[in-house]
C-alpha cells in the first residue's frame, strides 16, 4: 500500500473512531520516530547495509511526510537509536534452539538477525497536558500517570 494511502486511511480511521466527539477535536497527536538512515555491517554476511536506501526507510519517510500535511495532525517524533556495540540480535525465537543444539551458529541465515533498535524521547513528548484516547489499546501505568484524562471504551471521559 502506498504511504500516502496509508496516511489517508489513518486519518479516516481516527475521524470514524471519534465519531460525534469530532467537534471537540483539538488535534490528533501521532507519536513515532523517523526511520534510521545509517550504515551498518551485517554480522553474518559482513556486508555494509545502507538503511537509508531500504524500502522501509523510503516508505516511513513518505508516510510521516504525508501525515505532516493532514489537518489537525501533529507529529511528535522521537529518535530511533541503535546500540553501538550490539547492533544486531539473533531472532529471540531461535535462541532456545541454539542453546539446545537444534541449531548451530553456522545454520543461521541473514534473516535470522534483527536490528536492535529502541525508540527514545517519545515519552517525553507526551508530557504535555491532554486527554488520551488509546483507541481500544492497553496503556501502561507509566503513561497513564502522565495524562490528564482518559477516554474509556464506552466514550465517557475520566478526568484526574
Amino acid at each position: 500500500m502506498p504511504a500516502k494511502k496509508l496516511a489517508d486511511e489513518l486519518e479516516s480511521y481516527c475521524h470514524r473512531h471519534i465519531g460525534y466527539f469530532k467537534s471537540n477535536l483539538y488535534r490528533i497527536f501521532f507519536y513515532d520516530c523517523e526511520p534510521l538512515g545509517i550504515k551498518v555491517q551485517h554480522p553474518k554476511t559482513k556486508q555494509q547495509i545502507d538503511l537509508a536506501k531500504s524500502s522501509l526507510f523510503t516508505f516511513k519517510k513518505e508516510f510521516l511526510d504525508a501525515l505532516k500535511t493532514k489537518r489537525k495532525f501533529a507529529l511528535r517524533l522521537g529518535k530511533l537509536q541503535i546500540d553501538r556495540d550490539d547492533k544486531y540480535i539473533i531472532d529471540p525465537s531461535l535462541t532456545k534452539k541454539l542453546c539446545s543444539g537444534i541449531l548451530t551458529l553456522d545454520s543461521l541465515t541473514e534473516a535470522d538477525f534483527k536490528l536492535n533498535t529502541r525508540q527514545k524521547g517519545v515519552d517525553m513528548k507526551i508530557g504535555i497536558d491532554f486527554v488520551l484516547d488509546p483507541m481500544g489499546n492497553h496503556i501502561s501505568a507509566d503513561l497513564s500517570e502522565h495524562v490528564d484524562g482518559l477516554f474509556t471504551p464506552d466514550r465517557t471521559q475520566q478526568v484526574k
